[in-house]
């Protein structure tokens, strides 16, 4: 599920697409150069619709409002090239089912050193009770 090949070390592509947490790559317009297949999943991509060079809003038109905020904080990672979580509550997967999710996004290089967009990981936000220490 990727384009652009000679943008991403094919090792991080083969590290990413065994992961089995959610992760995707962008490039500067915050669209997709790669996206592993837990990803698809968590956002509910129809298998075989084209993802490269496409935005979010693109793909999935009915989150065209919540992508403008990632995007936002995409191209804050981009300008000061530093880390940041989010934290999205949306109707994920297959079962559009409302629930928590870490994403952390961080600046994305390539071989060359050179900043090409970023890469996230998402990470179900596990919340507790105090009642399970008890």
């Amino acid at each position: 599920m990727h384009s652009n090949p000679k943008k991403i070390c094919p090792q991080i592509i083969y590290y990413l697409s065994h992961h089995p947490h959610p992760h995707h790559i962008r490039d500067k317009a915050s669209r997709y150069l790669y996206m592993n297949h837990a990803m698809s999943e968590l956002l509910n991509v129809p298998t075989g619709v084209p993802i490269e060079r496409k935005r979010l809003s693109e793909i999935k038109p009915e989150w065209a409002g919540f992508f403008e905020g990632i995007k936002k904080q995409e191209e804050r990672v981009i300008q000061k090239q530093t880390a940041v979580s989010l934290l999205i509550t949306a109707h994920f997967g297959k079962e559009t089912r409302l629930q928590p999710y870490i994403f952390d996004i961080h600046p994305f290089c390539n071989q060359e050193g050179e900043l090409i967009g970023t890469i996230a990981q998402a990470r179900q936000c596990q919340f507790f009770s105090p009642w399970d220490y008890i």
